[in-house]
């Protein structure tokens, strides 16, 4: 990532979600990979295939709200539409994970690979809802 202000680079790292499906679609689903401390579980929806953040929406993981402080782009009804496509489908492509549900193995959604990654990269900052049975909860995105 480029920092346009000041011409320098950012220390960001990003886990490109369903890269295969974010090919075929508008936006690009993307969960940060870096050490910086943040309250907050998010998204970055790019708009665009610049991968600026001037043009990308932060989505909350938690909860189907746009984090305010990032002053977020808002998605479209195609692009919200888009999102749920890409967070609901199993992950494909490059990055295939999977979790064993009543001695089942299943391939994970993309949800599921953002949450954990989320989880994985920022230990003591969850938010993110689980059932009675300990499974991720995927927050209702229509209602953002």
């Amino acid at each position: 990532m480029w920092n346009n202000t000041k011409g320098e680079q950012d220390n960001l790292c990003l886990a490109l979600i369903n890269p295969r499906l974010c090919k075929k679609l508008s936006i690009k689903v993307a969960v940060e990979q870096h050490d910086t401390k943040t309250a907050v579980p998010y998204l970055h929806v790019f708009l665009d295939n610049t991968w600026n953040l001037k043009n990308c929406a932060f989505i909350r993981l938690d909860k189907p709200e746009y984090v305010p402080e990032k002053n977020s782009k808002r998605l479209s009804t195609k692009q919200k539409e888009e999102l749920i496509y890409i967070l609901t489908r199993e992950c494909n492509g490059n990055w295939i994970a999977s979790i064993i549900d009543n001695s089942n193995i299943k391939a994970v959604t993309g949800y599921e690979a953002a949450a954990q990654t989320w989880i994985d990269t920022y230990e003591g900052n969850n938010k993110i809802q689980y059932d009675k049975n300990g499974f991720l909860v995927m927050p209702d995105y229509t209602k953002l």
